[in-house]
């Protein structure tokens, strides 16, 4: 088989705006679990911009600045981008994604079958393809058609179009499991190097007209949404590269800071919405890095240093849990299933799937919190499992797909809310490094796969019986393989 790059899946499916997500972005590839005790936060990277360090105490309300129309034009290759920590999925209908069957990489479709799984013949002039958002009916991702800029494409179902121009933006990030592109209410915000203001800064979309948010804010990641509210983590303009990661809200007038980092190399970075409330990684001077819950509808003490949720005094916002002690791992996903929160994590002793109930009180002791098989909350789910970035995926409350390292293989394993259990791969096939699945039907997950004589290819499975989808690149067996796989909430 020659090269095959399946790069994105992606479900034209019910698109909730609300549903969990978390994560950052890639350049080329997803970066799989660092198989280590504890992980250590990696920093985004950040465009260039003004040296100056000196920091606005308040943020001013946004100033939306006009589209330009111009063709393309030739533009920088973009820089490379941090490891993702992606969204959930619950797939319905046609899934599209990207894929190389030896005559390069160009968009294609499934619905979870052989037979359904076809080139999308009019959009071969695209290079790069990323995964696709819905918005008003049609499906936008970034893309490179002809010379120009890595630019917002929309595929209207007949016809591809570029909506950016680059006299405004190059270097157009929409692209789902790197969470720089969601839907707010009528508009599609996405990521984008400002060519005006020469930094990475974040765009808006109406169905017209493109408009960068103006803020004193730059390099806006891991795009979350809550309720018609929109939070990111991002950098405060002026500060140079030394700057600090706020956890930033906009709400379509104003961007102002939720929580500041006690230092830049701490990620406050959201994490999922879930029940009207944001959750997000941070740590303080009082915790490691822990899961964090902020409430829109409630007061905000910014500042408030680290306290617990349940300490007495409605801290907002606060830290769910004391998880770990010492070393600080991120949460390297998190996703609602069933009405609970899911998320990977190392407590200083393992690497462990954890839940936490929203609906009850935290118990447990500190820092040694048990398996939940007990009356802990949070607890683990289950240990010597390292949940990859982008791990889970979920169709409905009744089926999820985890991808995690178990310490000497990459593995993938279903949970329907009680038995947490392994799959049994076809014969020779493993999972292609940290790679997540997807829904990519009402019933199946698909996800890459190689080891055996035809190469990576996509497989399929509903969770008791998995199988290849198609050979995209007949052939024999080569060194090509999975860049990432995406999804649709």
């Amino acid at each position: 088989m020659k090269k095959i790059q399946i790069e994105t899946f992606v479900t034209v499916a019910l698109l909730s705006v609300s549903a969990l997500a978390f994560s950052g972005c890639l350049s080329g590839g997803l970066n799989p679990a660092t198989p280590a005790a504890a992980v250590s936060s990696t920093e985004p990277t950040v465009e260039p911009t003004a040296t100056s360090t000196t920091e606005p105490s308040v943020e001013p309300s946004v100033t939306p600045s006009a589209t330009s129309t111009a063709s393309p034009s030739p533009s920088p290759s973009p820089s490379p981008s941090p490891s993702p920590s992606p969204s959930p999925s619950e797939g319905i209908g046609i899934t599209y994604f990207n894929s190389d069957d030896g005559s390069g990489n160009q968009l294609w479709m499934t619905d979870g079958t052989t037979a359904g799984t076809t080139k999308v013949a009019s959009a071969a002039s695209v290079v790069n393809a990323s995964s696709p958002v819905g918005f008003q009916g049609n499906q936008f991702f970034e893309g490179t058609m002809g010379m120009g800029s890595r630019g917002l494409l929309k595929w209207d179902g007949d016809s591809l179009s570029q909506i950016t121009a680059d006299a405004m933006v190059t270097n157009a990030e929409c692209h789902r499991p790197w969470r720089n592109c969601v839907v707010v209410g009528s508009k599609l915000y996405f990521r984008g190097y400002s060519v005006a203001n020469s930094r990475k800064s974040l765009f808006s979309y109406d169905g017209t007209t493109v408009t960068e948010v103006s803020g004193a804010f730059f390099n806006p990641y891991y795009l979350t949404v809550v309720g018609t509210k929109l939070y990111f983590q991002g950098r405060i303009a002026g500060g140079g590269e030394s700057g600090f990661y706020n956890l930033m809200e906009y709400d379509g007038t104003t961007v102002s800071t939720i929580y500041t980092s006690a230092d830049h190399n701490n990620q406050a970075r959201p994490l999922a919405g879930y029940d009207g409330k944001l959750y997000f990684s941070a740590e303080s001077d009082l915790y490691a890095q822990e899961l964090w819950m902020y409430n829109p509808s409630a007061t905000s003490q910014l500042g408030a240093d680290g306290k617990l949720c349940s300490d007495g005094t409605q801290p907002n916002p606060c830290v769910v849990a004391n998880i770990q002690a010492s070393n600080n791992s991120e949460i390297t996903a998190a996703i609602e299933f069933g009405g609970k929160l899911y998320f990977g994590k190392n407590d200083d002793t393992r690497n462990s799937f954890w839940r936490y109930n929203p609906a009850t009180a935290v118990s447990g002791t500190t820092t040694a919190y048990g398996l939940c098989t007990g009356s802990d909350n949070p607890c683990r789910v289950a240990d010597s499992v390292q949940v990859t970035y982008g791990g889970p995926a979920k169709i409905g409350s009744s089926k999820m797909i985890i991808t995690y390292f178990d310490g000497a293989n990459y593995s993938i394993a279903k949970y329907d809310g009680t038995t947490f259990t392994p799959l049994t791969m076809p014969t020779g096939v493993s999972l292609a490094a940290a790679v997540p699945p997807i829904a990519c039907s009402a019933t199946q997950f698909c996800f890459g796969g190689g080891g055996n004589s035809i190469g990576v290819e996509a497989y399929v499975t509903d969770g008791t019986t998995t199988s290849l989808l198609k050979d995209i690149n007949a052939g024999a067996s080569s060194s090509g393989g999975i860049d990432w796989i995406s999804w649709a909430d």
